[in-house]
C-alpha cells in the first residue's frame, strides 16, 4: 500500500479497507443453486492477458467430476488434472467450481503450469 494512503480516512474506514483487503480472494462457503443440485464452491478470477497464448490449470489432486470450469461465460470441458485455455489479449474471466459432494472438505490446489503456458499476464 502507498505511503499515507490510510492518512485521509477514519479509523473505522481503515478497519472497513483492511478487512475488506484480507478477505479478498477467500472461499464463500458451499452453494446449492437448486435442489437436487451436489453442494459447490466457486472461485472466480481475472486474467489480464498481454501476449495471446494458452494458459494451462493445474488441478493437482482434484478427484475425477469434481471441477466445473468456465472461461469467458463458456463451460470448458475438464477431462484429467490440467485444462489449455487459449487467450487473446486482454482480460479473461475464469470461473471454477468445486463439487464439495466429491471433495468433502480437502483442500485443492490450483495453480499455472509455467512451463506450459505461452500467454503473458
Amino acid at each position: 500500500m502507498p505511503d499515507g494512503l490510510l492518512d485521509s480516512l477514519t479509523q473505522a474506514e481503515a478497519i472497513h479497507l483492511l478487512r475488506f483487503i484480507t478477505e479478498m480472494g477467500k472461499i464463500d462457503g458451499t452453494f446449492r443453486p437448486h435442489p437436487g443440485v451436489p453442494n459447490h464452491t466457486f472461485l472466480r478470477t481475472k486474467f489480464a492477458i498481454t501476449r495471446a497464448g494458452d494458459v494451462v490449470l493445474d488441478f493437482g489432486s482434484a478427484p475425477k467430476g469434481s471441477i466445473s470450469l468456465w472461461a469467458d461465460g463458456k463451460p470448458v470441458p475438464v477431462e484429467g488434472k490440467t485444462v489449455k485455455l487459449p487467450m487473446s489479449q486482454g482480460d479473461h474471466w475464469v470461473f471454477v467450481g468445486f463439487n464439495r459432494d466429491i471433495i468433502g472438505e480437502e483442500s485443492v490446489s490450483i495453480s499455472i503450469d509455467p512451463i506450459l503456458t505461452t500467454a503473458k499476464q
